[in-house]
């Protein structure tokens, strides 16, 4: 490994602290360029809490953190919304770049939050989004939402751990398996409290991976009582 002068390790969030520490020794020659975002730590058994206890136990302090909090992906609109998740978890919010679009779209349902899904997907179509993405949070709602929606006469696809790809259209998803795609539009299908727990860590985690996915436009659906880091974002939109 002494021929490697340089080494760049992405998604670094999800490596532990003895990953870093064994491809330093290991590259004991190179420089390294780290780049990770804590908010995305969706793999809390093998992730890291913090950037300082890397610093310390592999570089022995000798090397710099660089916030890069500049956000191109999303509008105005869905990142400010989405910086409400990482404010609460106590995280560096990320600064968008202007591009505004449509304000983030909130919607309560009382009964079966798949009714209300089939107006959103028309709409989203009409505007001429060539990918739409459904973001659940496991896999389990993901084949419930999928059947439902096909049921309903929707042709959607389904993105399961065992695909390798992604070739566009309208998808039902898990949000981790989202972790590192975009997607032109994107409908949370319950962002309420009793499913995402503001009380646990990787749940924040979750739904903020899923809000930091579409490009365009962003619905937001729920059932009962809204996600609490949203509720002061929903209350603007009323």
């Amino acid at each position: 490994f002494d021929k490697y002068k340089h080494t760049i390790i992405d998604e670094a969030q999800d490596f532990g602290e003895f990953n870093f520490y064994a491809i330093k020794q290991l590259i004991n020659n190179s420089s390294f360029s780290i780049f990770g975002d804590l908010a995305q730590s969706i793999y809390q058994y093998r992730g890291i809490e913090n950037w300082d206890n890397v610093v310390n136990t592999t570089f022995d302090g000798d090397c710099n953190i660089k916030h890069l909090s500049k956000s191109y992906r999303t509008t105005t609109e869905i990142m400010d919304s989405a910086n409400n998740i990482t404010s609460f978890m106590g995280l560096n919010t990320a600064e968008p770049v202007i591009r505004h679009g449509t304000k983030v779209q909130y919607k309560q349902v009382d009964n079966n939050l798949i009714e209300v899904m089939p107006k959103i997907i028309q709409n989203n179509l009409e505007k001429e989004y060539s990918s739409i993405a459904i973001i659940c949070k496991d896999e389990e709602e993901s084949k419930s939402v999928n059947k439902q929606l096909r049921e309903l006469g929707i042709n959607v696809d389904n993105i399961v751990s065992s695909d390798t790809e992604y070739k566009g259209g309208l998808c039902t998803i898990a949000s981790y398996l989202a972790k590192g795609l975009e997607f032109d539009s994107v409908i949370i299908s319950d962002a309420s409290e009793n499913r995402y727990s503001s009380d646990k860590m990787i749940d924040m985690k979750l739904l903020y991976v899923a809000m930091t996915r579409p490009l365009h436009e962003l619905n937001i659906l729920y059932s009962g009582e809204l996600v609490k880091p949203l509720q002061k974002e929903l209350k603007k939109t009323r």
